[in-house]
């Protein structure tokens, strides 16, 4: 069955992937593109469309524990990490959605939402047991739903502190257990790391 497949090969002629295709195929190590399909490409194993704006799909077996997305990339599709192995994903500035289910059920230990980033889909960072802060980047809080980050555990969130008072009134946003805010210029991942983490959950309770 799809569970036991290592790689998948989409032909010249297909024009039509759905987002959930290969959901269950958690073997996936690589997907493979001809050359010649005018609709998707494949770059090291990471299924495109073939003009690299949107991200379709990342093998949920692919051994790198991390990922850059490229730079052009402006939406992350339904499902697209999901279940993968993954540990750090570096999302580029010219993001604007991540899709539902997008990150479910990854090993991210945190993750930068660049500055662009207009909506976060349902369950997108969900049930992500490992995720222990979320920096977003964004003035203007993107938009999320109730179960965006829901079953991750206590998730503390940075912000620039010019915008504490804007996440604290926005829906969902507001949820979180810990939201603290930092000068721009210290705005970096150096904060994620797990020392960091741990120093300022202490001082939060």
């Amino acid at each position: 069955g799809c569970s036991s497949l290592t790689s998948i090969y989409i032909p010249k002629g297909v024009d039509l992937v759905n987002d959930d295709s290969f959901s269950a195929c958690t073997s996936l190590s690589s997907y493979n593109v001809h050359p010649g399909n005018n609709t998707y490409t494949a770059v090291e194993g990471v299924l495109f469309k073939k003009d690299k704006k949107r991200l379709l799909a990342y093998p949920p077996a692919k051994e790198n524990e991390q990922y850059v997305v490229p730079i052009g990339v402006e939406e992350i599709a339904n499902n697209a990490f999901k279940n993968a192995k993954i540990r750090k994903v570096s999302l580029p500035n010219t993001l604007k959605n991540i899709g539902e289910n997008a990150f479910y059920g990854t090993s991210l230990m945190y993750v930068t939402i660049p500055k662009n980033v207009e909506e976060i889909g349902n369950n997108a960072f969900s049930y992500c047991n490992n995720l222990d802060a979320v920096m977003v980047l964004n003035n203007i809080p993107p938009d999320i739903y109730s179960q965006t980050f829901k079953y991750s555990g206590d998730i503390m969130l940075f912000l620039d502190e010019a915008n504490l008072n804007t996440y604290k009134n926005a829906f969902y946003w507001r949820d979180f257990k810990w939201i603290v805010g930092f000068p721009t210029r210290q705005l970096t991942e150096d904060l994620l790391q797990p020392t960091t983490i741990r120093i300022l959950d202490v001082s939060c309770e």
